[in-house]
């Protein structure tokens, strides 16, 4: 498919928490894709998108905006509204991906596995004894330690591990700056992997597994984006039959959620059992990030994953028109 006829904007910034790895990503992508002898713009969103949009007459948006508007499915609708192809999931499965909790019940209801989790509300932390009773139930249901989520925050932002009942109390309270709902998961002794999957409807491709060993307890958002606090193995390390359930089980999560054209799963592998912890709808993209390490382990050039990824909005745009 000849990309050489379209203008291709790189859209990154936005105002989420993860704004600057956005626009890390984003300028990954426009300058390669400007290596590319492409026709291509780097858009930093605000609120007046659609004006910015209209007047860079862009034939192809490639989304780069991680969190809120981004992977939440607001800018896939507003590109939707205006005709233009994207390179990430629809409003569906943006939409269910971006919230932790929505995933996890999408996960049950398809039989796959999730760490069991009990569900906080900032509403109710006024109420008299909620919080205590709170903290009683998650170390009689869940015990000790436990993994403190915002239920849509992406990169691990606001994720905390806590070990004893009296630090999820306070924690907690701190911790409703995130949103009014927080998950309170049960930790899990495991390896974490994570499966970058490519493709559009049943034409899906499970990258290879990427295994991640943090230097701290838990791979956080200190973690994520310093430099030496982890180590990345390709293939991971887990066994054969593992290796070929992790694949199957996160092309599974794919597809429950609505996920296409690019999305990470990311899993928890505790010997037999295989715990779906997130999904991501637009992962990060500079050439050290994790679907782009895979998809380089799987013989595609960070260049060659890009101009897959504008293809196959093409594809579906063109699908879409046909119907």
């Amino acid at each position: 498919m000849n990309l050489d006829n379209y203008k291709i904007g790189v859209l990154c910034g936005g105002e989420s928490r993860e704004r600057e790895i956005s626009l890390k990503s984003g300028q990954a992508i426009y300058e390669t894709l400007k290596e590319e002898g492409l026709n291509v713009v780097k858009i930093d969103v605000h609120r007046d998108i659609m004006k910015v949009i209209e007047r860079e007459a862009i034939d192809i948006a490639f989304l780069a905006l991680h969190g809120g508007w981004g992977e939440g499915g607001t800018i896939q609708a507003i590109c939707r509204l205006m005709g233009i192809p994207f390179t990430s999931s629809d409003v569906l499965g943006s939409a269910l991906a971006i919230d932790k909790l929505a995933t996890k019940k999408v996960l049950k209801s398809e039989g796959i596995l999730t760490p069991p989790c009990l569900i906080f509300s900032k509403k109710d932390i006024k109420k008299k004894g909620y919080l205590e009773n709170f903290a009683q139930q998650v170390k009689v249901k869940l015990g000790f330690p436990v993994i403190l989520k915002p239920v849509r925050e992406g990169s691990t932002i606001g994720e905390k591990e806590i070990r004893k009942k009296d630090n999820l109390k306070s924690e907690l309270e701190s911790s409703t700056n995130y949103g009014n709902i927080l998950l309170v998961e049960k930790y899990i002794n495991s390896t974490e992997v994570t499966v970058g999957i490519l493709g559009l409807g049943d034409d899906l491709e499970a990258l290879p597994i990427i295994e991640i060993a943090p230097k701290a307890e838990i791979y956080d958002f200190k973690c994520k984006y310093t430099p030496g606090e982890a180590e990345y193995i390709i293939p991971a390390r887990i066994p054969k039959d593992t290796y070929r359930k992790v694949q199957t089980i996160a092309l599974r999560t794919s597809k429950a959620l609505n996920l296409e054209i690019i999305s990470r799963i990311d899993i928890l592998v505790e010997n037999k059992n295989i715990y779906v912890m997130e999904a991501n709808s637009i992962p990060g993209m500079t050439r050290m990030s994790l679907v782009p390490r895979a998809a380089r382990s799987a013989g595609y050039k960070f260049s060659d994953l890009l101009i897959k990824m504008l293809e196959l909005s093409l594809k579906r745009e063109q699908s879409t028109d046909n119907e």
